[in-house]
């Protein structure tokens, strides 16, 4: 992995997840509904999540490509439907999204840090994905792919075996 690739995804996930975090911190001090200081508490640790990825891109860790992944795959999927919809985003945002009913295309691009979790909200079925973070992970997956697995077991061998 190039410097100039690992310090901007560094640099993303961290300040991304600072965003974030620092967005959630000063709405749960509003007046807003308990359910909604609820759906911020569970997005909390996922930003914070991201300034830990971001710290450990640019700190070279062993476990960092791994972890960043991790962290871009969960931005990947945006769902909405009238039960449930979900959206997280930290660093950018490029979302194309299919829309049902009625039929049609939607895009939304976002610098900075977006998320949405809504339960019982009268919204269309759609289905789209994070183009950004869809790309990002494809590379960083084959960095996975290309770096010798260090995961072995190496058990203690039997007695009496060489």
């Amino acid at each position: 992995m190039t410097d100039l690739w690992r310090r901007a995804l560094g640099i993303a996930a961290l300040g991304g997840g600072a965003v974030g975090a620092t967005l959630i911190w000063t709405m749960l001090f509003n007046e807003i509904p308990l359910a909604s200081k609820i759906i911020l508490a569970l997005f909390m640790p996922l930003y914070v999540w991201g300034i830990w990825c971001g710290v450990q891109m640019l700190e070279r860790h062993p476990n960092a490509t791994r972890n960043n992944f991790r962290f871009w795959l969960i931005q990947i999927p945006i769902l909405q439907s009238p039960l449930l919809s979900y959206m997280f985003s930290a660093g950018f945002l490029a979302g194309v999204w299919v829309q049902f009913s009625p039929g049609k295309i939607n895009f939304l691009t976002w610098v900075g840090s977006r998320f949405e979790l809504t339960i019982n909200q009268p919204k269309p079925i759609a289905v789209g994905v994070n183009v950004v973070a869809l790309l990002i992970c494809v590379a960083l997956w084959r960095q996975l792919r290309s770096q010798p697995s260090n995961n072995s077991f190496k058990g203690m061998p039997l007695r009496g075996t060489p």
